[in-house]
């Protein structure tokens, strides 16, 4: 209806409008749902495979020797994400001119 494209552009929502500040925290919002899917990715895929690699018989509970090959195998999964997401920011970062400084990357401590 009418009245419903006027109260779209009166908010600059239909017509590229709105506060530098507002489309900063959108893409803000956007950046962080963005960072908690690939966390989420991360987590779901490298559960699965070190699972699948460490319990070939899974029972009542681990035993010592698949609790250790789980907690290396995840520790591995977290190492590589780190690397790679330095690099990844840091290539971001130079493309954009900002100098590279690696900080854009998501990663674990």
């Amino acid at each position: 209806s009418p009245a419903s494209m006027d109260s779209l552009s009166s908010s600059g929502v239909g017509d590229g409008g709105g506060s530098d500040s507002d489309k900063r925290q959108i893409l803000e919002q956007l950046q962080q749902q963005t960072a908690l899917n690939l966390i989420q990715s991360l987590v779901n895929t490298s559960t699965e495979k070190c699972f699948e690699k460490c319990v070939p018989s899974p029972g009542g509970e681990l035993a010592t020797s698949e609790q250790k090959c789980v907690s290396m195998c995840l520790d591995r999964y977290v190492e590589t994400w780190n690397i790679v997401s330095k690099v990844y920011g840091s290539r971001i970062a130079r493309e954009s001119g900002g100098g590279g400084g690696g900080s854009s990357g998501i990663s674990f401590q």
